[in-house]
């Protein structure tokens, strides 16, 4: 069994940090979601228009990216909707490896969890699906000597494209007070499997992920947060306005 910790000695500490920033993150997509109509949620992105002004057009990049980083449908950029699913099937999807990790740490094994390329069935744009698992070797040296704000930079603008997980590729045309709900509900039941788990060490749960490299519960909850800003920008591209913020109904 692992024996708790005082919260601030061990990672509950930087855990409870991260999860405050996450469900802000997720307050902002709520935002940005609230009193869209179910037309423009099912509305899928026209080519991108320059907007003026380097910080509409940073924003606009990081949008951009985001859409290309995603996995097309059908081949077509993400409606507003589908990303909003993403998120939420996002944030399922490792919330359920952290309640792995969690067990493992609960029983007396070592709370580490190893993915590959072929568990998570994601692929690097021009890299052949078959030649991937070659390459996490290398890539696991690489994340060994990768600078966390490096890392965290590459995640939130998408700088490597890849092709999301099946078990996060969104569904079309989900209602939109469906979504907003369980985008909601999914945030507490997050806050509830921390709220339910006092005192572990999560600084000492290690999570292996074939592109991500080796990260704590916390640097898993910073990666949510940041994947969950760098698909704000394409909702905001989508919506119009700014990330954050949200675009409101669209009049006319």
């Amino acid at each position: 069994m692992v024996a708790p910790r005082d919260a601030a000695a061990g990672g509950g500490g930087e855990a409870e940090q991260e999860l405050a920033r996450f469900g802000g993150a997720r307050e902002r997509t709520l935002a940005m979601a609230a009193g869209v109509s179910q037309e423009r949620l099912d509305r899928a992105p026209g080519p991108a228009v320059s907007p003026a002004g380097p910080a509409a057009a940073a924003a606009a990049a990081s949008a951009v990216a985001a859409a290309a980083a995603a996995s097309a449908v059908g081949g077509r950029r993400w409606s507003p909707g589908e990303v909003l699913d993403h998120l939420l099937l996002a944030e399922r999807f490792y919330r359920g490896e952290m309640e792995r990790l969690i067990e493992f740490a609960r029983s007396g094994k070592p709370a580490e969890l190893r993915r590959s390329f072929a568990d998570l069935d994601i692929s690097v744009a021009f890299i052949p699906r078959p030649l991937l698992p070659l390459l996490e070797p290398p890539l696991a040296v690489a994340n060994l000597f990768l600078p966390a704000a490096l890392r965290d930079l590459m995640t939130r603008h998408a700088w490597v494209p890849a092709q999301n997980p099946t078990v996060a590729t969104p569904r079309r045309g989900r209602p939109g007070d469906e979504l907003r709900a369980d985008l909601a509900a999914s945030l507490a039941a997050t806050r509830a499997l921390f709220a339910a788990n006092p005192g572990l060490d999560f600084s000492r749960m290690v999570h292996y992920h074939p592109l991500l490299g080796s990260n704590t519960v916390p640097r898993m909850l910073r990666f949510m947060t940041l994947h969950e800003q760098r698909h704000q920008d394409q909702l905001a591209a989508a919506l119009g306005g700014e990330p954050g913020r949200g675009g409101g109904e669209e009049g006319g």
